[in-house]
């Protein structure tokens, strides 16, 4: 379903930097050799020099909605959870399931707000967790406890004209 899968993992890249990893150790080959060559063949035994591991800085939280309008877009979701996965572009891929009754278990447990983690949710935004009620209400509250943690951003696979019709109100931004 995706048009372009390559060209997205392309646009990925400037996320894949890297960062010490907390705890973790790794040869630093290059400075071995130089201080084996600094110190000759004479020395007994020679000493590794060890640099930090190295991580993904980022993780990603992929978060599916599966109320009753969604399952015409689960092999996308299939499909951009692979693509994302495969991108090398984050440390994790993690997929939650957001149920209709506006349930989701997953990324608040998880997460640290560390500001290395990234949340998408993936809706057609029609769902009784969309709108008025119970559900709704329990929806908006996860969704803002999440935004005040970590950014997140609707990945919404309706055509743009049909965005008026959704319940998640739309801004016209201007050209892009």
């Amino acid at each position: 379903m995706l048009r372009h899968p390559l060209g997205l993992q392309r646009a990925l890249r400037p996320l894949a930097r890297r960062i010490d990893a907390p705890v973790g150790h790794e040869l630093d080959e290059p400075a071995t050799a130089d201080r084996i060559a600094r110190l000759g063949a004479d020395p007994a035994w020679w000493l590794p020099v060890l640099r930090p591991a190295q991580e993904r800085w980022l993780r990603l939280n992929l978060v599916y909605d599966a109320g009753p309008t969604m399952p015409v877009w689960r092999p996308l979701v299939r499909e951009l959870h692979t693509v994302l996965a495969q991108s090398g572009a984050f440390r994790t891929v993690t997929l939650y399931r957001a149920a209709a009754d506006g349930t989701v278990h997953g990324p608040d447990a998880h997460d640290p707000a560390d500001g290395r983690t990234v949340t998408l949710l993936i809706s057609d935004c029609m769902g009784p967790q969309w709108r008025e009620g119970p559900a709704g209400t329990l929806w908006y509250a996860t969704l803002h406890r999440w935004a005040r943690r970590m950014p997140v951003a609707v990945v919404q696979p309706l055509p743009e004209h049909l965005w008026r019709n959704t319940a998640l109100p739309t801004r016209h931004c201007g050209p892009m």
